[in-house]
């Protein structure tokens, strides 16, 4: 119908050459067309009327494949379009994933952090470890102490002196010699040899006793102030790991932090995906809920004019308007 010159010629002479060809060749061919629904189901009868049985068959038939065509396109033109703007938003979110996946390694890596590492558990044991050592050298500190205030008190009646087995010798020893001190004052007097012998090994040994009991004595300042300073350098090493524990949970928070922005974006991207496949499939799905039952087919004879019917009915008002105008 577009390369029909006729029809350009009554389309020129009709409309003066003004608007659209094929819209004013739609408006006359519509004219002939008529839709009839079913009052009772979804069957809709399409019917087009002319005076060329093949051209009106043609017509029925191409008013039916147009309308399955166009019900079709409404339904994919949606899709198209949603498809465009899945497509845009998921190559925003590729962009977004990738440069949050970037800043996370890269924050990983300058921190020295894995997401799968173990190393905060192990921080926190040695935390822990050091906290037990200094209650310990804490405990073993003040014991030094009391020692050493104990001996400062009685240098003789502490326990390591007291259970001393040397000095214990060296006591039983010296009670023995003044013992027989004692004895022999009585049988030769002080000025015998043997006495000023006697005299002089008690002498020896209580020298020796005295420096026995300051040795151990001493072992006790000794001892307290390498406490001390073993308590003091555990205690410092432990602020240092409780620092040090600190900081690795604030770079684990902040790495938890970008964790969560990669695997919400991804969850994002992951479903905008989804959506963009669906998309692509419905605008490509060219069925419709449209079936053709029949399609028309050429009439072996004409539906109108019924000569008969109008013959009838000529006859008829013929009569009516005699027997008027016989009245009248």
């Amino acid at each position: 119908l577009g390369t029909n010159q006729g029809l350009r010629a009554d389309w020129q002479q009709a409309t003066q050459g003004r608007g659209s060809f094929e819209s004013w060749v739609a408006e006359l061919l519509g004219k002939n067309l008529k839709i009839q629904p079913s009052r009772e189901s979804n069957v809709i009868t399409v019917s087009y009327s002319s005076t060329d049985a093949k051209f009106a068959t043609a017509m029925s038939n191409a008013y039916v494949e147009a309308y399955i065509g166009a019900t079709a396109d409404l339904r994919m033109e949606p899709a198209r379009q949603y498809g465009s703007l899945y497509e845009s938003l998921a190559t925003q979110l590729r962009d977004r994933l990738e440069k949050a996946q970037s800043r996370l390694s890269e924050y990983q890596k300058s921190t020295g952090l894995m997401a799968t590492d173990e190393r905060l558990d192990v921080e926190t044991a040695r935390l822990n470890e050091l906290s037990s050592q200094v209650v310990q050298l804490q405990a073993l500190t003040a014991d030094a102490s009391a020692r050493s205030a104990q001996s400062a008190r009685g240098a003789d009646r502490t326990v390591e002196v007291l259970a001393n087995p040397l000095l214990a010798n060296l006591k039983a020893e010296m009670s023995r010699l003044e013992v027989k001190r004692g004895e022999m004052a009585e049988r030769y007097g002080d000025a015998h040899p043997l006495m000023m012998e006697t005299t002089a090994s008690i002498s020896q040994l209580r020298q020796r006793i005295a420096q026995e009991t300051g040795r151990i004595n001493g072992s006790y300042g000794l001892n307290q102030g390498v406490m001390q300073a073993r308590l003091a350098a555990n205690q410092s090493e432990l602020e240092k790991q409780r620092e040090k524990l600190l900081r690795l949970k604030e770079q684990r928070n902040g790495a938890s932090v970008m964790v969560r922005d990669v695997e919400n974006l991804q969850r994002a991207y992951d479903q905008v995906q989804a959506r963009l496949s669906q998309s692509t499939l419905e605008s490509q799905a060219t069925q419709t809920y449209l079936s053709v039952l029949k399609y028309a087919s050429e009439p072996f004879k004409h539906s109108s004019p019924r000569l008969f019917l109008n013959l009838a009915v000529a006859l008829f008002m013929v009569g009516v308007v005699g027997v008027l105008t016989s009245l009248a």
